[in-house]
């Protein structure tokens, strides 16, 4: 027995079928989204939570940097005049590395004489330089005049006392990438002993500018500001 069709019918059957499909398609589109947005607000409360955490580690680290704390007694130096000042570089790493892998790294290719020139630049004129950027540094403390503190800084190898500044490590830094970094222990003492009556840890970031051409140059800049640094955390502890 031959079924026949009904051509509207099967053509109804066909747009409802349709029909069906994209009310499904629709449905599962609608699912996929509000799975998608689902997904996106939880990854957004990661992500919030994330930074939050990175910030709140940020202050904490910030906070830890804050409680570097200067232990002991400075107030014996206020009716000083001189104050002896000794930079320590003997057993510094560059970049967290050995001195002389810095050294090697940046005059392996360099014929003899530009190496011997490299040398002396970094040995004896950045060693220089940064002697007198620190004691620069120092000059600019507004509170010892405030204070009426009428020190000077330099090399008083008679002093009475000391200022004696162990470079721990620098980071050269990168122009305009990453700052130079002098990280150094800082202790004061009476000049001859060993036994400081006064200590403090610096980590000082400098200051990109376009007005240092070298990395020597910057080098030293940074240690103008750990100058700085140094004199008003005496200032500040000064009773």
């Amino acid at each position: 027995m031959s079924k026949h069709f009904n051509v509207n019918e099967t053509a109804a059957g066909a747009g409802n079928s349709r029909a069906m499909e994209a009310d499904t398609i629709l449905k599962t589109r609608a699912s996929s989204k509000s799975q998608m947005s689902k997904r996106n607000k939880s990854f957004s409360a990661i992500f919030i939570f994330v930074a939050l955490l990175s910030i709140v580690t940020m202050s904490a680290s910030a906070q830890k940097a804050k409680e570097q704390k200067f232990s002991g007694d400075v107030s014996s130096l206020k009716d000083q005049k001189e104050i002896n000042v000794v930079i320590d570089f003997t057993g510094m790493t560059v970049n967290d590395q050995p001195e002389e892998s810095h050294i090697e790294f940046f005059t392996k290719d360099k014929n003899m004489q530009e190496k011997e020139r490299w040398i002396t630049e970094w040995n004896v004129e950045m060693r220089n330089d940064c002697y007198k950027k620190i004691i620069e540094g120092f000059y600019k403390n507004k509170k010892m005049k405030k204070n009426n503190l009428q020190w000077s800084f330099g090399n008083f190898a008679n002093a009475e006392n000391t200022i004696y500044i162990k470079v721990i490590n620098i980071d050269t830094g990168a122009f305009l990438l990453k700052n130079t970094r002098v990280k150094a222990d800082i202790s004061i003492l009476k000049t001859g002993e060993n036994t400081p009556f006064a200590t403090m840890p610096c980590n000082i970031y400098g200051l990109q500018s376009s007005n240092v051409a070298t990395p020597i140059g910057q080098i030293a800049s940074t240690f103008k500001m750990l100058g700085f640094y140094i004199c008003f955390q005496i200032t500040k502890k000064m009773k």
